[in-house]
């Protein structure tokens, strides 16, 4: 739990991106990564929704979407797991929806 929320406190603090990173990114390189949480919340399986969120924070997407990790991360941290997999599942049909790459 600890190195979750420094991994957070890092994406909050010093990671901003500077717009280079944003236009480069593509959504479908966290897809997979955003499937196997939504997966691992609806399981209830913690160590893997740990590991996961570990892995997506780590990631420079659109500063929207960063935002939305961020919450997705607090909301995992305090146990509001249906609240994350609705927001993850808003994530997931928004991109899709605008062709992978917002």
């Amino acid at each position: 739990m600890r190195n979750l929320l420094s991994e957070i406190k890092f994406v909050i603090s010093g990671n901003d991106s500077n717009g280079d990173d944003e236009e480069e990114f593509d959504f479908d390189t966290i897809k997979p990564l955003l499937d196997a949480l939504l997966a691992a919340l609806i399981s209830m399986d913690a160590g893997v929704v740990n590991r996961k969120i570990e892995e997506l924070v780590k990631f420079k997407v659109k500063q929207n979407l960063k935002y939305k990790i961020i919450d997705l991360s607090e909301l995992i941290l305090i146990g509001e797991y249906d609240k994350a997999k609705s927001i993850l599942q808003n994530i997931l049909i928004e991109n899709n929806n605008f062709g992978g790459n917002k």
